[in-house]
């Protein structure tokens, strides 16, 4: 007689997936960090202000972390690239990256105006 077995595996997220997601979310999340950052800190204006004026000061190290952050989570986005979906990944994170430079562009805009 022979036994045979079967080795069963769930579903499991490829990691290139999960790379691709944390280096997607790098924009909105120092956008979002930035956002909570300038309405926190008093005396800072955004129209007369760069955001990376927030890494001076006391509280200046969450500024520097996440731009720390931000940086490697946008160079994961070079990890999982290989010849067969390049075009597709490089198109993808540079939709993301145009898109949420227009949000922020046209939002920095509305406040100017106000």
């Amino acid at each position: 007689m022979t036994a045979t077995t079967i080795d069963t595996v769930g579903p499991v997220a490829r990691r290139p997936d999960r790379l691709l997601i944390a280096g997607a979310l790098a924009g909105p999340v120092v956008f979002a960090s930035a956002a909570v950052q300038m309405a926190t800190r008093e005396g800072f204006d955004i129209t007369r202000h760069p955001i990376s004026r927030l890494a001076t000061g006391g509280a200046g190290w969450i500024q520097v972390a996440t731009f720390v952050l931000h940086g490697v989570a946008a160079l994961v986005l070079v990890l999982p690239m290989s010849p067969d979906h390049m075009s597709v990944q490089i198109a993808v994170t540079g939709l993301v990256a145009f898109t949420w430079t227009t949000a922020l562009a046209l939002s920095l805009r509305r406040t100017c105006r106000t």
